[in-house]
């Protein structure tokens, strides 16, 4: 079996052409049940990807989430809207930690600090594999800024299925190298956007009342989220060990401490999803993280 048949869905070539076809697809499919309006001239936006905000718009109950064409941006208009709509009753329901967060808290609380951590963490995608950086090109819409737990916790990032395609997130201050931790942070919710797009099309087990480890939380988890955990480090692990050829001294010397953390995370991770009843593509997948742990 070639190097291309093992890898098909989560690594290499063909794991890139893979998730860019069920994303566009994704993208496709919920641009048509939006039918005809304005405000799909700018084409695909994350919040489309949830039924229940597509309806509430459709219904005009709620108003389309502002779009902005830039991946990161500070603009306060399309900030202010997922700002405006956390704080609702039915942005509570649909996300129900958002009264935890505050949007662009950090941009404005430290200006050009924070941007130029989030400018450095993003611009170091480029040590990433080259598939790896197709996918968070073709997958990834917005990077939008956040301060999680009323501003006292900083570092916390989040990927949510009514938003496929955008990442939450924000700056850890309190770490020597925030730049590098953003950095991670966008690999490991990159893997999450991935997963969501593959399990709209495709089941990953049998029986999903099943719990399993998961790597990141430490704890017996559903067993989707511990597959989530699962493919997270790994691709926590790529992104420390890409990141780590381009760094020297202390700075190398965190990555590789960071990358043999994740990956003996990950072993035990996916030594819990072996014992769990999967569906064949879950079988394919988990192949492929056997084979990169």
């Amino acid at each position: 079996m070639s190097r291309n048949e093992r890898f098909r869905w989560l690594v290499g070539n063909q794991g890139a052409v893979h998730g860019v076809q069920c994303s566009q697809q994704l993208r496709k499919s919920c641009l048509s049940r939006l039918g005809k309006y304005e405000f799909l001239e700018d084409g695909y936006q994350p919040w489309m990807a949830s039924p229940i905000l597509a309806l509430e718009v459709l219904k005009g109950n709620m108003k389309p989430l502002e779009s902005c064409q830039e991946r990161f941006s500070t603009d306060r208009r399309f900030l202010n809207s997922y700002s405006k709509f956390f704080v609702t009753d039915f942005g509570k329901t649909v996300l129900p930690f958002s009264y935890n967060i505050k949007i662009n808290e950090q941009i404005e609380s430290n200006g050009k600090q924070s941007i130029s951590i989030f400018e450095k963490g993003i611009s170091q995608i480029d040590f990433w594999p080259e598939w790896m950086k197709i996918l968070f090109e073709n997958l990834i819409v917005n990077i939008v800024p956040i301060c999680s737990h009323q501003g006292v916790e900083c570092g916390n990032s989040f990927t949510d299925h009514n938003f496929i395609g955008t990442i939450f997130t924000s700056v850890e201050y309190d770490n020597p190298y925030p730049d590098l931790l953003l950095n991670i942070s966008l690999a490991h919710e990159l893997a999450h956007n991935l997963l969501m797009i593959y399990n709209t099309g495709h089941a990953l087990f049998t029986d999903p009342s099943q719990t399993a480890y998961s790597g990141i939380r430490e704890v017996q988890r559903p067993v989707v989220a511990a597959m989530h955990s699962a493919v997270a480090l790994m691709y926590m692990s790529i992104a420390a060990f890409s990141l780590a050829r381009g760094e020297v001294g202390a700075r190398r010397a965190f990555l590789e401490t960071l990358q043999n953390e994740y990956r003996n995370k990950l072993k035990i991770n996916i030594e819990g999803l072996l014992r769990t009843s999967r569906t064949k593509f879950c079988d394919e997948i988990l192949r492929e993280m056997v084979l990169v742990a």
